[in-house]
């Protein structure tokens, strides 16, 4: 009798691990698909972020060709300057004089503008270069936390109390393209507005899920115009691009 107690017991306790061991199996299983679905959202991620900086990329070779060649029609611009001032001391007739003055004026604000251009295409060149930066660190935070969210399940011997959920959840909110009214909506920007510095119509259109292109294309939804507008515009107008003025931008992200 005390034989068949104990066996009885032993059969208890062995049923007893046996179903423990059941429950752990079942929770490592749910740890390695949770993790391995975070791993794939993680690639993912990273895709879209190497898209994004591929064409960042694109942007910024694009930024600095319109720099150099705004550089070289400021050159033009001030040469033939130099040419009608020179021209202006050796004719002193009054009609020349009155001819001559209706240029250099124009000649000086065409230099102005171009100056202007010049200083916004910098600008966006160093905007550029720092949100490629901040791509290739989110690319590379992504890959580790998509090594790391593949590695653990493999190192847990007992049921998973603390899985690190955390990190790719805090990484794809950080990370994911804004969505908004203006998703998928490509916009580019030209001239000075006359509200609106060029920073913050970017982030007004970033805030409302649009992009922003550095220089158009049959692609581009938009080109915002201000004055004294650059090559850009011309460029446009033979994609056939729509045109919109500051008002029209306001209207556009209040209507949507």
């Amino acid at each position: 009798r005390e034989l068949a107690t104990y066996t009885e017991e032993q059969q208890a306790q062995v049923a007893e691990q046996l179903a423990n061991l059941h429950q752990e199996r079942d929770q490592l299983l749910q740890t390695l698909n949770d993790s391995q679905t975070r791993a794939a959202e993680v690639d993912v991620l990273a895709t879209r972020l190497t898209q994004t900086q591929q064409a960042l990329e694109e942007s910024t070779t694009e930024a600095e060709q319109t720099i150099s060649e705004l550089q070289a029609e400021l050159d033009a611009l001030k040469t033939h300057l130099k040419m009608v001032q020179a021209a202006s001391t050796s004719l002193p007739s009054e009609s020349t004089d009155n001819q001559l003055t209706e240029e250099l004026q124009t000649a000086k604000a065409t230099i102005a503008a171009q100056l202007e251009q010049l200083s916004t295409a910098d600008k966006e060149k160093t905007m550029l270069k720092e949100a490629l930066e901040l791509s290739q660190q989110a690319i590379v935070s992504l890959q580790q936390a998509s090594a790391i969210s593949t590695a653990q399940p493999a190192r847990k011997e007992n049921p998973p109390e603390e899985t690190p959920t955390s990190t790719p959840q805090s990484i794809s909110a950080d990370t994911s393209p804004q969505t908004g009214p203006l998703t998928d909506k490509s916009f580019v920007i030209t001239g000075t507005l006359s509200n609106l510095t060029y920073e913050q119509v970017v982030k007004l259109i970033i805030e409302a899920g649009g992009r922003i292109n550095k220089m158009p294309s049959g692609k581009t939804d938009y080109i915002v115009v201000g004055k004294n507008p650059g090559s850009k515009l011309k460029k446009a107008e033979k994609h056939n691009t729509p045109q919109l003025n500051e008002s029209e931008l306001l209207a556009l992200l209040e209507g949507a």
